[in-house]
């Protein structure tokens, strides 16, 4: 359960963030969906190349929003990950040195 709230939850919202991209551009403004996605990534990952832009006064609100709620995102899906196994290292290691007994998934502080 840990590991689907912590990572499964903000990759499927990063996924849900491209798609909306994807299909927005697409139809919008009329890109492929192979131009459309390399938009999407380049703007979420805030490279912006600069090569391809959108054209529409909507497509130009919408990539403002966008780049805002896809960063947050990034940034989000990416600590997310951070904090999972950085988390685990600490357990782990706690259990080595016996500060923790871990007994049937149920861990324990020693007294």
């Amino acid at each position: 359960m840990k590991f689907i709230k912590q990572i499964i939850i903000p990759l499927l919202t990063f996924i849900v963030i491209l798609g909306i991209g994807i299909s927005f551009y697409h139809s919008v403004e009329k890109w492929s969906y192979l131009d459309s996605t390399y938009f999407t990534v380049v703007t979420i990952t805030t490279v912006g190349y600069g090569d391809l832009k959108p054209t529409t006064d909507l497509g130009k609100v919408f990539t403002i929003f966008f780049i805002f709620s896809g960063i947050f995102v990034s940034f989000y899906l990416l600590s997310s990950i951070g904090r999972y196994f950085f988390m685990r290292l600490i357990r782990e290691r706690l259990i080595k040195e016996g500060r923790i007994k871990n007994k049937r998934g149920v861990i324990r502080a020693k007294r």
